[in-house]
């Protein structure tokens, strides 16, 4: 008897029912349940290991990129920065909007949606890379990439690009969405040694950021891909096949139209051209380093961001580099050495005499062969330079410029030897007023009146006025054979042009650090060293040398504004000074060897050192209002006996007009008496002898 169907399907049934589903089921669960675990405690534990030596939550929220030490001259012109990455910041407010977009759309559409990974863009990149078997696209986000430049490295493993997604996800927990893109223009290096948009776009366009236009931004914002390959200066060709293709996603995503796109590809980017010229200031630059490593630490000046103003004057320092190296080719024609390194060399120094801020400074013919800094660090015999420091400490003591001495050979015993200075022509002159022999630059009675007045009087003098290095209390002091540096000569002549005040050098106006507080500021302290009447006389004293005497040159070369100056040259031509100033600005030269080996017969200061500074003053003072040396009430001209060198009286006959400080008193003790003698004794009647009566 055959099977019914509802048999049939009652056997079926009780198959299935007697099949071990429960068992099946049971396991399935417990599998599942096992690789859950496996790829939980896999996952705890991949995560656990990649993320040690991570920055913790607190590095991330207190993070600060390294920043550039920006350093300004006295007009706040960026001048140098110093870095380990040259990077300048921007506030988000200062990046124009046009270029956040244009960052956003080309680098992540969908930064503003996802939590630092891209899903979507990560998987189709992956289906890409396997496809052709090699990595073709990548789908780090921006706060991957963030991620990897702030706090990773750049190494193509796996295990940096896991870490690389736990930083992501760990910044996105600690910031939003905007400060995250803020860090990343600020953090992103985008060529040229530049990081950040803040830093490029002066680079680039000579512009600070948030005077970029659109095309400028849209520019910047493909570079980031490859910063070297896309940058103007390596390939204009590629940067702007690269501008075309942002532009065409920014057409693609509906954020511009074509003719827009179009527009903006045609227009000039204005790139400023870079230069591959030594920076202007080097040996400033250099002692400004010196001075903040010193002072602040490494970790100051080439991560904190802060800025330092300077005293430079940067169109003066260009100037001085200029026109010193067109100097040294001219004494390199003159001076013949057949040793290519130990070449003639030189320093310049220039600051402001009303606040002995250093406006210039030059250190040697080239920095990157030598780094002593020649204007600071040499000490070398001044010669007759400092000469002034002697007639100035006469004038303190009451002398005047039309007080006579004797220059005629005077041999003085030193050590049982005989010395007697004598002047450069091996001719004496008599007695001459002290404004005649300053002005030919007399040794023999320089010498003489450093005996009158005291040694010790003239040393205490000078290093008031700034001279600090040791000098020998011996005559031959008042020829300069003490060993001082140019910034001392410099600063010690610009207390002649500040009125008698003297102020200690600087170079540091004031620095700022990243927090915008004031970390230094440098203020006058004004130490009055000769009274105004003083000063007035021997500026009066040294403008003669420059308009009559060894530093005539300047006015030959076409500088004619009131200046006064003393040339200086030492034994044998091994030293050329010229040290001078006007009202606006104390400068000097300094031009000699190393090696301290003479610079020829001919190379005296007048020679060597003195055309360049009068080309330098001739070109800093076009750019200055005219300016004249005040005269104190307590100075007046006044006529002076040539015969007596004191005030003359109207016995006198051969006069001459001289400036006298503290007239009033000098007038009681200090007129001429000589002449009226002289003129009483030639009208006295002769006395008759007694006639002889002959003899009868």
């Amino acid at each position: 008897m055959s099977d019914t169907p509802s048999s049939s399907f009652k056997k079926a049934a009780s198959f299935f029912q007697n099949l071990p589903w429960k068992r099946i089921f049971i396991t399935s669960c417990k599998i599942l349940a096992v690789m859950f675990l496996i790829g939980l405690v896999t996952s705890v534990a991949t995560i656990w290991y990649f993320s040690k030596g991570l920055p913790t939550l607190k590095e991330v929220t207190d993070y600060q990129p390294v920043l550039r030490t920006s350093v300004y001259d006295r007009d706040g012109q960026f001048i140098h920065a110093f870095y380990e990455e040259n990077r300048e910041w921007a506030d988000l407010e200062e990046i124009p909007k046009n270029l956040r977009h244009t960052i956003v759309a080309v680098e992540d559409v969908r930064f503003y949606k996802h939590w630092g990974l891209d899903a979507r863009r990560f998987w189709a990149a992956m289906i890409r890379n396997i496809q052709h078997l090699e990595a073709r696209q990548g789908a780090s986000t921006l706060t991957q990439q963030l991620a990897r430049n702030a706090f990773l490295t750049h190494q193509k493993t796996l295990s940096r690009k896991i870490r690389e997604l736990l930083m992501a996800i760990k910044i996105e927990r600690t910031y939003t969405k905007q400060q995250i893109l803020e860090l990343y223009l600020n953090q992103i290096y985008f060529g040229a040694g530049c990081y950040g948009v803040g830093t490029i776009s002066k680079k680039y366009f000579g512009k600070s950021i948030s005077e970029l236009n659109q095309a400028q931004c849209t520019f910047l914002a493909g570079l980031p891909k490859n910063p070297e390959n896309y940058s103007p200066f390596n390939d204009m060709e590629r940067g702007k096949f690269r501008h075309k293709v942002v532009l065409n996603v920014l057409e693609k995503q509906g954020l511009i139209t074509s003719l827009e796109a179009d527009a903006l590809w045609e227009q000039d980017l204005e790139i400023v051209p870079t230069s591959d010229s030594i920076r202007s200031g080097a040996y400033f630059i250099e002692e400004l380093r010196k001075y903040l490593v010193e002072k602040y630490g490494s970790e100051f000046v080439y991560r904190s961001g802060g800025r330092v103003y300077t005293t430079l004057d940067k169109e003066w320092q260009r100037s001085a580099d200029r026109l010193f190296s067109d100097h040294f080719k001219l004494l390199d024609e003159k001076i013949a050495t057949s040793d290519s390194v130990n070449r003639v060399q030189g320093a310049l120094l220039a600051l402001d005499p009303k606040t002995s801020g250093i406006l210039a400074m030059i250190g040697g013919r080239d920095f990157s062969t030598s780094q002593f800094n020649r204007a600071v660090q040499a000490k070398r015999q001044a010669g007759s330079a400092f000469k002034p420091f002697v007639y100035a400490t006469a004038i303190r003591q009451g002398y005047s410029p039309a007080d006579v001495i004797l220059d005629i050979s005077d041999p003085i015993k030193i050590g049982g030897k005989i010395w007697a200075p004598r002047n450069i022509n091996r001719k004496f002159y008599g007695q001459v007023t002290l404004r005649t022999a300053l002005n030919k630059s007399l040794n023999a009675s320089a010498v003489r009146l450093l005996k009158k007045i005291g040694i010790q009087q003239v040393v205490s003098l000078t290093k008031e006025m700034g001279i600090q290095s040791t000098l020998p209390p011996y005559p031959s002091l008042a020829l300069g054979t003490a060993d001082v540096s140019l910034l001392e000569m410099v600063s010690a002549y610009a207390v002649f042009a500040n009125q008698g005040i003297y102020q200690s050098p600087y170079f540091i106006e004031k620095i700022i650090d990243q927090n915008d507080l004031i970390i230094e500021e440098n203020f006058s302290m004004p130490q009055e060293v000769l009274t105004k009447e003083e000063a007035a006389v021997m500026v009066s004293m040294l403008r003669t040398v420059v308009d009559n005497g060894s530093g005539y040159g300047a006015r030959r070369a076409g500088f004619w504004h009131p200046a006064g100056g003393k040339t200086g040259t030492t034994d044998n031509y091994k030293d050329a000074w010229f040290i001078g100033f006007s009202p606006h600005v104390a400068a000097g030269v300094w031009i000699g060897f190393d090696r301290n080996q003479s610079l020829g017969r001919s190379m005296t200061g007048s020679q060597a050192a003195l055309p360049v500074w009068a080309k330098f003053m001739s070109v800093v003072h076009d750019s200055l209002p005219a300016a004249y040396f005040k005269m104190p009430k307590g100075v007046q001209r006044i006529s002076i006996c040539q015969v007596s060198g004191k005030i003359a009286s109207s016995e006198c006959t051969n006069t001459a007009e001289d400036v006298i400080a503290n007239v009033s008193d000098r007038k009681r003790r200090n007129v001429c008496t000589s002449c009226a003698i002289r003129v009483r004794q030639r009208e006295r009647p002769k006395s008759r002898g007694v006639e002889k009566i002959p003899t009868p």
